[in-house]
Formats: C-alpha cells, sequence, structure tokens
C-alpha cells in the first residue's frame, strides 16, 4: 500500500518568524533592523559623552532581609 505525499507549502519568512515578549511577530529582517537602530543609538549616545559602566554580575539592589516572624502576633 503506498502511502499519499501531502504537499505542504513553505513560507520562508513564516518558518524565520519568532514572537517578541510584546506578542509582536518578528522576522530575521525585523530583527536585523531593531540591531541595526540600537547600534545607532549607542553610537549617538557615546558620541554625546556618555559612557558605559559594566556592573557585577552579583550586585543586588536591595540587601538581604532579616525574615519576619509572625509567630505568637494573634492576640489571645
Amino acid at each position: 500500500m503506498a502511502k499519499k505525499k501531502s504537499k505542504v507549502t513553505e513560507d520562508k519568512s513564516a518558518n524565520d518568524a519568532t514572537y517578541d515578549g510584546g506578542g509582536e511577530l518578528r522576522t530575521m529582517t525585523s530583527n536585523r533592523s531593531v540591531r541595526d537602530q540600537l547600534s545607532d543609538d549607542v553610537a549617538k549616545f557615546l558620541q554625546s559623552g556618555g559612557e558605559i559602566v559594566e556592573v557585577e554580575k552579583n550586585l543586588m539592589a536591595d540587601p538581604p532581609r532579616k525574615p519576619a516572624s509572625n509567630y505568637g502576633s494573634r492576640p489571645i
């Protein structure tokens, strides 16, 4: 018994597409344009006197807090 082959049309732009965090469809070309825009913005920032400061990986904004205990906090 021979199996029938189904015809599938392939769209390259659909295969290269992914979704970003906002739910928008992104293709390789739109990703490239976003990357180009970002590099242009960084170059303008640096040319206007801005500087990039690297932050340590283990730096935390909030120091750890002492755990709060509510044991026995109900009135008698």
